[in-house]
């Protein structure tokens, strides 16, 4: 058996991290850059632009409601 040791560091993490404080239990929040990926299928509830530590400008913030049915998605 093979034993592995991994950290997550950097500004991802960190925003990941301030994001969090945003969700409630059972809910799933993400920033503006996962929004932009996936905005095709995501439905979300904007929560605002609150300054989190760490970063230098406001960053968009969404409550994941859901994700649209294939049949709601316009092709690409």
């Amino acid at each position: 058996m093979e034993i592995r040791n991994l950290s997550a560091i950097g500004d991802t993490t960190n925003l990941a991290a301030r994001l969090q404080t945003y969700a409630t239990e059972g809910t799933v929040v993400i920033g503006a850059s996962t929004f932009d990926l996936i905005r095709e299928v995501a439905l979300v509830w904007p929560l605002g632009s609150p300054e989190l530590k760490g970063k230098s400008q406001a960053v968009e913030v969404y409550d994941l409601l859901g994700l649209r049915d294939e049949d709601q998605v316009d092709p690409i």
